[in-house]
Order: structure tokens, then C-alpha cells, then sequence
């Protein structure tokens, strides 16, 4: 991204790499840099969900590894929804939470298949999120696997799925502290290299307690996702074509 996650963490750190596909957004990310003072980081463009740690000579190089991705481009009015949702909302011993639905079909790739947090959903509110880590855009419909591709389960295309567009009032920070504290404790220990906090889970938990509830705000955007390098064409086109109809700025950053 541009570079402000590097530049915190660079602000107390001995020297910080930071990584995005995208040359141009690295440049954007240097500039800042710059712009900061700062003189202690670096830059490497790859994927990081790719990337040969031997061949870069970063295996055991760093005490830290941080990874934010948003790999997509949505509409406005997921965003807008969640603005009102916590414009209007109230604090209570019970938190008040909100999740833009998208719709399956929206969301998927014909490149090879995805991850999607699979919800349940009754009167518009959240029952509970299923990780489902290998959907695909099959010849027959959308369809998971379990198995590795084995065996396949359709999805109807209207399912709601989260794309972690959430609308958190302050109160959640310490909730998701807690257990942001037992993954360390519990999840790390039993697999250091792969143990992944899965925001859903969090959530799921809450519920589960009874300490949150989760309006679910439904959207029938379009959701574009660069999972795979073939998927570049389709998102930068997107991007256009809204520039075109003026629903994103020109140039979309900067002046």
C-alpha cells in the first residue's frame, strides 16, 4: 500500500521492509518515507503469499512480520452504509456491530478459487460465519471444497459472504484484544508459520457469548479482487470504467 504501516513501525524499529505488488504503489510508499524523515526502511516489490523467503534471503531475517491486504474494490455504498450505521449508533453492556453482505456471485474469480467467510443470516441479522477456503466459479455454478478438490458442494450464487467490511464502534477493540491475546497463547504456539487470526472467528465468538450482535447491511456491488495475477486486467478496467462515470476521483491519488 502507501507506506504508512512501514513508516509506524519504522518510527521504533531498527529498519522495516515492506512489500506490495504493485511498483507504483511502492513509489508512493518511498515518497512517503521520504516525506516522514524516515531513513531506516526499504522496499521489494513481490507477493508476499509467494514469495521464495530463501531466494530473498528473509528466512529468520526479522523478529516481526505484519501483513494487511485489501485486495479489492468495492462501491460506495457498502462504505456508506457502514458510516450510517455507526453515525446512528448507541453504546450497551451488548455491542452493537455491522457487516456489509455481498453476494456470492459478486465476489468470485474465474482464475481459481477463493477464500469467503460464508454467513448465516436471519432478519438481517448475523447467526454466524463458516470459512470456506476453496470456492470456485465451476462449468455447473459455484461450488466449495473440503477436500481439496476431491469432492465439490454447490453454493447458490445469492449466499451472503463477508468481505470484512465491518462497522466496529470503540467498544470492540478490548473484546477483540482478548482473544487477539489467545491466538498468541494458543493458535502460534501450535503452528508458528501458518496460524492466521481470522476476524469471522472473533466475531463468532462474541456471538456466541452473547456480548454482540451484527447487523447484517446487504450489497449488491460488484466486488473485484486481485487473488491472481490474471485478475489485474479485470480490477484496473474496473477502475476505469468508475473513474469514467465519476464515481472515483482522476488521478485516483495525489494531484
Amino acid at each position: 500500500g502507501p507506506g504508512r504501516f512501514v513508516a509506524e513501525f519504522a518510527r521504533t524499529a531498527k529498519h522495516v521492509v515492506g512489500t506490495d505488488l504493485s511498483p507504483q504503489m511502492l513509489e508512493y510508499a518511498q515518497a512517503f518515507s521520504r516525506e516522514q524523515g524516515l531513513e531506516n526502511t526499504s522496499f521489494v516489490p513481490c507477493d508476499f503469499k509467494q514469495a521464495d523467503l530463501d531466494e530473498l534471503g528473509w528466512r529468520g531475517r526479522f523478529d516481526l512480520v505484519f501483513t494487511s491486504i485489501t485486495p479489492a474494490v468495492s462501491g460506495r455504498e457498502g462504505f456508506e452504509k457502514i458510516y450510517q450505521f455507526l453515525k446512528e449508533g448507541k453504546e450497551g453492556p451488548v455491542l452493537d456491530l455491522a457487516m456489509v453482505g455481498f453476494y456470492l456471485r459478486n465476489t468470485v474469480t474465474e482464475n481459481g478459487y477463493v477464500s469467503r467467510g460464508v454467513c448465516q443470516v436471519k432478519d438481517h441479522m448475523l447467526e454466524g460465519i463458516t470459512e470456506r477456503t476453496r470456492i470456485e466459479q465451476r462449468e455447473d455454478g459455484i461450488a466449495y471444497s473440503e477436500d481439496g478438490g476431491e469432492t465439490w458442494v454447490p453454493l447458490p450464487g445469492d449466499t451472503v459472504v463477508s468481505m470484512n467490511l465491518w462497522g466496529f464502534p470503540a467498544g470492540f477493540t478490548a473484546a477483540l484484544e482478548e482473544d487477539y491475546r489467545r491466538f498468541f497463547q494458543e493458535d502460534v504456539p501450535k503452528n508458528p508459520e501458518k496460524a492466521e487470526f481470522y476476524l469471522p472467528f472473533a466475531v463468532n465468538r462474541l456471538l456466541d457469548q452473547g456480548r454482540a450482535r451484527v447487523t447484517v447491511l446487504s450489497s449488491a456491488d460488484k466486488w473485484y479482487g486481485v487473488t491472481y495475477h490474471e485478475d489485474k486486467a479485470t480490477v484496473v478496467e474496473a477502475i476505469r470504467a468508475m473513474t469514467r462515470q465519476g464515481r472515483y476521483p482522476a488521478p485516483l491519488w495525489g494531484k
